[in-house]
């Protein structure tokens, strides 16, 4: 009877840990992508920054100070201090409307401007009210998420060394082969959608996450020019990858432990 017990705990504590892990390596993979290096990478590459609104080194500087107000919670001001620079270096017409907040200042010469509509102009220049909102949304989840994956990161640990004393090196080597098997597995899977229906997993993703509707911005806003289709999707890429990669660590380390 004590046998029989001991076993399905061990059995159990496998199952939660190798899930504990698994969603370690899948956040890890995230945090990969969320890092300045991997946004200007990704953008200088996929986002077509050299035919954008900007210049593409104030494109790459926007969109690290998104990359920061979003994920690390930076003021608004550096966001808008940013942008503002880069628009009075390119478009002094445009920062002159914004700064007079009107378009019928008769001051400031707007003939060369293909649209003097002061909304339009903030969209496609500047970030308006409703995408502030939706950058705004995002820092609790990735903040939640940092947190998450070391906590689930911390029990997995606690875990591996809870079988390691109860069950032995084998059993050990199980989980984490479990666990790297799992991570693979559920991102064959997600790539697999992403690259049938990226716009469906997209779509899916923003729509679980913002529920609250503020995702949607026109093809010429600013956020969009700067984190166009192809940034997402190459970021995908690279978080399944360097979640696999990892996962692949994890079952080799598990390999040699169930020898």
């Amino acid at each position: 009877m004590i046998s029989l017990t001991r076993k399905l705990i061990v059995l159990a504590l496998s199952i939660v840990t190798s899930v504990a892990l698994a969603y370690s390596l899948f956040g890890l993979g995230f945090m990969v992508c969320t890092t300045p290096q991997a946004t200007s990478l990704i953008g200088g590459t996929f986002s077509g920054w050299e035919h954008a609104t900007y210049p593409e080194e104030d494109m790459a500087q926007i969109a690290e100070a998104v990359r920061s107000f979003s994920i690390e919670g930076t003021s608004s001001e550096e966001l808008y201090n940013t942008i503002f620079t880069a628009l009075q270096e390119n478009q002094p017409q445009i920062a002159a409307l914004f700064e007079a907040g009107s378009t019928q200042d008769n001051t400031i010469d707007t003939s060369l401007l293909e649209s003097t509509n002061l909304t339009q102009l903030e969209e496609e220049y500047s970030l308006p009210r409703n995408a502030l909102s939706h950058l705004q949304d995002c820092t609790p989840i990735f903040t939640t998420g940092r947190i998450s994956v070391g906590v689930v990161g911390a029990f997995g640990v606690a875990g591996l060394i809870a079988l390691g004393i109860l069950a032995g090196r084998k059993r050990l080597g199980a989980t984490l082969i479990a666990a790297s098997s799992l991570v693979i597995a559920v991102l064959i899977a997600l790539g697999i959608w992403a690259a049938i229906d990226f716009n469906g997993i997209f779509t899916w993703m923003h729509t679980l996450l913002f529920a609250q509707g503020n995702w949607i911005f026109d093809a010429d806003s600013l956020l969009i020019t700067l984190f166009p289709e192809a940034f997402w999707a190459a970021m995908a890429g690279l978080w399944i990858l360097s979640s696999i990669v990892l996962a692949l660590l994890i079952g080799i380390v598990g390999k040699i432990l169930a020898r």
